[in-house]
């Protein structure tokens, strides 16, 4: 994954030379943009949301507002300075390899803070969060192959389908008596130890996903709401069972998305590649950046694009989007649930998801 970097810098005869260099050397690590006025970067630097911003320190005299989802750094005059009136520091004036380095370990102290974050209460483990960009485009599947993948990597793994009339019987199948309105009841009666009821409600199908039975009644996940939601998760980082939690969801606008996406590791939406569905995902994606400047859960980072059921032919990506692209997974035609499955969890996306930490 290229670190987005942005250079704001009055001088353009450093700039210039500083950014033909950089981008000679470290083209496959850095996605480049500079600015040699501040005024007129503010609205490109707040659409393509660079990890991080190297600001002159004359620029830095007054603070930099907007730019809450980026890590500001001073391109200090000083040489051996760390720190600069709060920032952290990097002098211009050294080897371009050793200012790689510092921009390198500020993008990974930021990812590094940003994990933290995200793990909220469940310690180690990991949420991902699939959304649909618009309806029929597999974000169900995607998410379910998602488990899939994970669970033959042996890693443990819960799919959780919290979708208003979703069921993860529909991918994955145990014995079992007791389904996710069990748990809804547990979470609702606040009992002494609700985890154990709800991991006395938790089946494990033959290739290793635990998941809940979907409820007797849609109305029951009615219930779910943004209080319920967050006791749900409490409790789940209680179970001892897995350590990575793929929840399908549906996406609205509110307080109850607005925290997932707060406590998720990763938060990915799914188009098609349709005009249609990339049409409804880029308003959502449109309506996710203004709730995230009130919203300080919401970061944009960590929002990524899947495709699935991408065809060469009809199947087109969002151009100039500054959320970050996954990958894509192609239609496969005439194949049963089951076997759609096997197939799509053997696409390359996950496994990078898996060792690049996405």
């Amino acid at each position: 994954m290229k670190i987005r970097l942005a250079v704001l810098m009055s001088d353009q005869i450093y700039l210039s030379g500083f950014a033909d260099l950089l981008v000679l050397r470290y083209a496959d690590h850095i996605e480049l943009s500079v600015f040699t006025q501040a005024e007129a970067s503010v609205e490109l630097i707040q659409k393509n949301r660079p990890d991080i911003i190297l600001v002159e320190q004359a620029l830095l005299e007054q603070p930099l507002d907007g730019f809450a989802n980026s890590r500001i750094a001073c391109f200090a005059e000083e040489k051996g300075a760390s720190m600069w009136r709060g920032y952290p520091a990097v002098c211009k004036y050294q080897k371009i390899s050793a200012i790689y380095q510092c921009i390198a370990d500020l993008y990974a102290e930021k990812m590094e803070a940003e994990a933290v974050k995200l793990k909220g209460d469940l310690n180690s483990r990991k949420i991902v969060t699939f959304f649909s960009g618009a309806g029929g485009v597999g974000a169900s599947t995607a998410a379910a192959a998602c488990a899939c993948f994970l669970a033959q990597q042996k890693e443990r793994v819960l799919y959780l389908n919290l979708e208003q009339t979703g069921v993860a019987d529909q991918f994955f199948s145990a014995q079992g008596e007791e389904d996710f309105g069990k748990v809804l009841y547990a979470l609702e009666m606040s009992s002494a130890s609700p985890a154990i009821r709800m991991e006395h409600a938790l089946r494990k199908d033959d290739r290793g996903v635990y998941f809940y039975a979907g409820c007797a009644s849609a109305l029951d996940m009615a219930e779910l709401d943004a209080e319920r939601m967050e006791d749900l998760f409490e409790q789940l980082g209680v179970i001892d069972l897995f350590d990575w939690i793929i929840v399908d969801m549906d996406f609205s606008l509110g307080k109850k998305i607005y925290e997932q996406i707060g406590r998720s590791y990763a938060t990915i939406l799914v188009s098609d590649g349709s005009v249609m569905a990339n049409a409804k995902l880029e308003r959502k994606l449109q309506a996710l950046e203004i709730a995230a400047q009130q919203q300080e859960k919401i970061l944009l980072s960590r929002i990524f694009i899947l495709y699935n059921r991408f065809g060469s032919r009809d199947g087109k990506k969002i151009e100039g989007s500054a959320f970050k692209e996954i990958g894509g997974i192609n239609r496969f035609a005439d194949a049963g649930t089951q076997d759609l499955l096997r197939l799509m969890a053997q696409n390359k996306v996950f496994q990078e998801m898996l060792q690049e930490g996405i």
